[in-house]
């Protein structure tokens, strides 16, 4: 059995404690972009922008906690259905095993048990670390049973296969180092109180100047699954890869903290296997691919953020029923943009509703109806009108807002609602010559009362002196 698991922060905390976690990112100065930079929270908003600031909310947190918890349960049941006599557990330490005096960038445990950090556990912590420590095994000095006779079998044959990884026999000091998060959350989580024993690969992928590349990762996989054919010990092993793309809930969920998405499994036999009959559950080596679809994202323009858009008609005449400036069309597009990755990767984007606000009558959006899958890299074209014939036309500046509301494509797993655009319109309706005419006029008799009064007054003074 393999399968894959993330070890986030966030599924080791209940949904009301997912914000605790996020304000020790806001106050990170050395957060690891996937670039390999330490950066602030206030530097990596300014390059990617909060894309994701509509999903920041109780109720979005609330539904992917009960899809993750979903997930993890049915891998659970998995791990209790083949009922492995060990697993290997592939993770990542992070500064709580090892330090930069002696960080080697793949390691083996070979002893017979090994005891997790309790790195978490301090009483006087805030209540989401110490609920993150008891999701992680780090909220005390646990003892684990290892698979000594197993480990060692795998270093000579990995050795063998021109990979000198380290070899790690016993946990010296575990009061003030142990093991960490990726061994302690699948125990904790999968295994569900049962002792399976647990042979720890350790791999370094944060800390230079020795982090193995994703070629020497894969290369040593196919190794290690090779070394695990041919040992001699007849055990049924599962292994589990400790890890994840990201630490937090970014996108919609189903099985990862990744993003939106689909899952397939594609079975393949390793050298020998078999996948035929009743024991294909046993004998099964093979490996499972997913793909993890970013966010759809709504714009008026490709490849930009653009979320308003104004649109002036121009000037319509009453009198002669035609326009004076402007033609009273105006032609937009609405796109799905890929904003984190290639357009393969982007969910479609379905268009789920409109509002308008405002002077309404006359003005038309141009969408007969709505989509509810177009493409990332796509776009639909519309034409927005001003319509006189259903206007009231009253002199001035006639305006509306109107809302377009979009979410990932109809269907699609872990999707959820987007951003919306906004679009402004706006024309000038001029009065008909006779009303300005009129105006004139009253105008001009307004003043001339205005002149007589004021000459009758003079006359009168010139009288009495």
């Amino acid at each position: 059995l393999g399968m894959g698991v993330s070890h986030t922060p966030l599924l080791a905390l209940t949904v009301d404690q997912w914000q605790r976690r996020s304000e020790v990112d806001f106050a990170n100065t050395a957060l690891n972009h996937s670039d390999g930079r330490l950066v602030t929270y206030e530097q990596l908003l300014a390059e990617v922008g909060p894309r994701y600031a509509h999903e920041v909310n109780f109720e979005t947190f609330a539904q992917k906690s009960k899809a993750c918890d979903q997930s993890l349960d049915h891998l659970g049941d998995v791990l209790a259905q083949v009922a492995p006599d060990v697993v290997v557990i592939v993770g990542d330490d992070q500064r709580e095993l090892f330090t930069s005096a002696n960080q080697p960038a793949m390691a083996i445990y070979h002893g017979e048990r090994f005891v997790t950090s309790n790195k978490y556990g301090h009483p006087d912590s805030p209540e989401w670390i110490q609920q993150m420590g008891r999701g992680y095994l780090m909220d005390d000095l646990h003892t684990v049973p290892a698979s000594g006779d197993l480990a060692l079998a795998l270093i000579e044959r990995l050795m063998d296969a021109d990979f000198d990884v380290g070899a790690c026999s016993h946990v010296a000091h575990p009061e003030n180092a142990g093991f960490g998060h990726a061994y302690g959350f699948i125990i904790k989580r999968l295994f569900r109180g049962k002792p399976i024993p647990v042979l720890p690969v350790l791999l370094n992928t944060y800390y230079g100047p020795n982090v193995p590349s994703a070629r020497r990762c894969h290369d040593f996989g196919l190794a290690l699954r090779r070394a695990l054919r041919d040992c001699p010990q007849d055990l049924r092993v599962a292994v589990v890869a400790s890890g994840g793309t990201a630490s937090y809930a970014y996108v919609g969920l189903t099985s990862t903290t990744a993003g939106v998405q689909t899952l397939s499994v594609s079975l393949q036999a390793g050298d020998d296997q078999s996948l035929s009959g009743a024991n294909a559950l046993q004998t099964y080596t093979g490996s499972a691919s997913y793909t993890v679809l970013d966010h759809s994202y709504a714009s008026f323009t490709s490849g930009t953020d653009s979320g308003v858009l104004t649109i002036n008609f121009g000037t319509y005449d009453t009198n002669t029923r035609m326009w004076v400036a402007g033609t009273g069309t105006y032609g937009y597009a609405l796109w799905n943009v890929a904003t984190n990755y290639t357009d393969a990767l982007t969910a479609g984007l379905a268009l789920t509703g409109t509002s308008v606000t405002g002077d309404a009558g006359g003005f038309e959006l141009g969408i007969s109806e709505l989509f509810a899958n177009l493409q990332s890299g796509s776009s639909n074209g519309y034409n927005a009108l001003f319509n006189p014939t259903l206007s009231a036309l009253v002199t001035g500046t006639q305006s509306a807002t109107f809302t377009l509301a979009f979410a990932d494509q109809s269907g699609l797993s872990g999707g959820s609602a987007g951003r919306s655009l906004q679009i402004n319109m706006n024309v000038i309706i001029v009065p008909e010559p006779t009303t300005m005419a009129m105006g004139a006029i009253g105008a001009a008799m307004a003043g001339f009362g205005y002149w007589r009064r004021r000459r009758r007054s003079q006359s009168c003074r010139e009288m009495t002196l």
